[in-house]
């Protein structure tokens, strides 16, 4: 019985994550001045921002994209000026991704966004670090290696 009732709250959990989501990503599509990324964009962008230089065959493994949706979504993420690609130093053939300036800029926009959005939403006196810790673990437990 424990773990049917175990089951059913982590698949509420899933739903809740989900619901937060697809709100978080609505507050940035009311923003005119926010850059729109989809989906797979934000999710490229966040791994470049927190694995600078990083090359493309990394990211693509890390995330679990085949090399055809990386491309797509770097190719996009470049030609907006949010991805540089460097020669690899130490492989000239290589490439390494970095997250320009404006790609900086946008994410302190957002991020100021969703802490506006938020603030009024979770009363000062709740913990948040557990919260972030459990949700970093799932992050990180989902993502391949």
């Amino acid at each position: 019985m424990a773990g049917k009732r175990r089951s059913a709250q982590l698949s509420e959990l899933a739903e809740v994550i989900m619901s937060v989501s697809r709100r978080l990503n609505a507050e940035v599509r009311n923003d005119p001045g926010a850059i729109q990324l989809s989906s797979l964009e934000r999710m490229v962008m966040r791994f470049i921002d927190q694995n600078p230089g990083t090359a493309p065959s990394r990211l693509g493994h890390r995330l679990g994209l085949c090399s055809s949706n990386t491309s797509t979504a770097l190719r996009s993420l470049e030609s907006r000026g949010l991805v540089e690609r460097v020669a690899d130093p130490e492989d000239g053939r290589g490439v390494r991704l970095y997250p320009t300036q404006r790609a900086s800029d946008n994410l302190v926009r957002v991020r100021a966004r969703w802490a506006k959005l938020l603030a009024p939403l979770v009363p000062a006196d709740i913990e948040l670090r557990s919260t972030l810790t459990t949700l970093t673990a799932l992050d990180e437990a989902l993502n391949p290696r």
